[in-house]
């Protein structure tokens, strides 16, 4: 079931993905990760990509949704709600969420985060997790989050082996 949102003073809706939508977000996620100075050196498997894409649109505990507006795709989020790994309490895990750079600052990222908070509430998560660990954009992303009322719980760090 697709749900919209709309933003009628942009033009923007924000939905559930669907089958139609994966090759536009394995596209989305190829300019993701030639942006990102973290993981531009690895390999982009267009097949493994939309492998990830397709679990996140039919699986349950997991979300895609979609930013679009007259222009097409322009953003996305990507999550899955998860029993805490010391419990049985329901979190919410934001794995990507990613809009193109036109539309930073704009509503997309903000719409996209209220859907996944939204979805996450209506599957009974207790905590939400975010991080930016692409290293795109990380001053516009905490100024983001914090509209949401995130608390900072740490640091990620990467190292090439």
């Amino acid at each position: 079931m697709t749900t919209l949102q709309k933003e009628e003073s942009l033009g923007m809706v924000v939905y559930r993905a669907v089958d139609d939508d994966l090759w536009d977000l394995v596209a989305g996620g190829e300019l993701m990760h030639a942006e990102s100075p973290v993981f531009r050196d690895v390999p982009f498997i267009k097949k493994e990509a939309a492998a990830f894409v397709y679990s996140h649109i039919h699986d349950d505990n997991k979300c895609c949704f979609v930013a679009k507006n007259e222009m097409g795709i322009c953003g996305a989020m990507l999550g899955m709600a998860v029993p805490a790994m010391m419990g049985l309490e329901l979190h919410a895990h934001e794995e990507i969420l990613y809009a193109l750079p036109q539309e930073r600052g704009e509503s997309a990222g903000k719409k996209l985060m209220e859907a996944f908070i939204h979805w996450g509430e209506a599957k009974g998560c207790k905590r939400f997790w975010t991080g930016s660990s692409t290293g795109i954009d990380t001053k516009g992303y905490n100024q983001l989050i914090d509209q949401f009322g995130f608390t900072k719980a740490g640091e990620v760090f990467y190292k090439h082996g």
